[in-house]
């Protein structure tokens, strides 16, 4: 579950402090849910629910932050362009995924599944520190690079099919 819900319920917690605005792209069932919910927490003029995007790497370019809220994952792949484009990012803590991409306190911050005020206060805290924010997405940008490029990739995937098959090295 992505928990756009928290997500906006963080947003209100940063309004109180900070101006902010949010983009989320994508379809799907929730979209007028969200739309809703953003209306009642106050939000409607700081939320922005492009729909679809063809090109999400656009609307990454122009953000400060990338934001992952899920309460399960597998492995992000937005998440990991995010960081590949030098985002800092601040992201739940879930089962599995997030922490494998994200080294927190370095490539960005790691927070508790389902705590609204934890996922503002660290949100807060990149924004307002844009040195550190810019450092973390620096950092982000050269590990994703390091570790999700297409060779190290798959090298890793050759290693684990070999020894699948029982073998070291290919024939």
């Amino acid at each position: 579950m992505k928990r756009f819900d928290l997500l906006l319920d963080a947003l209100a917690h940063l309004r109180a402090h900070r101006e902010v605005e949010l983009v989320l792209c994508g379809e799907g069932p929730e979209r007028e849910r969200l739309r809703r919910r953003a209306r009642r927490l106050g939000l409607e003029d700081h939320v922005l629910l492009p729909g679809f995007a063809a090109n999400p790497f656009r609307w990454l370019a122009a953000s400060q932050l990338f934001t992952l809220t899920s309460d399960m994952e597998g492995l992000p792949n937005a998440l990991i362009e995010a960081q590949g484009l030098g985002l800092a990012a601040v992201a739940t803590d879930c089962a599995t995924g997030p922490r494998e991409i994200v080294d927190d306190g370095e490539t960005g911050l790691l927070v508790p599944p389902g705590d609204a005020p934890a996922l503002a206060e660290a949100m807060g805290a990149l924004l307002g520190d844009p040195a550190r924010r810019l450092a973390m997405g620096a950092a982000a940008r050269a590990r994703t690079r390091a570790r999700f490029s297409a060779p190290e990739v798959t090298r890793e995937l050759e290693a684990i099919l070999l020894e699948a098959a029982g073998r070291t090295r290919a024939p």
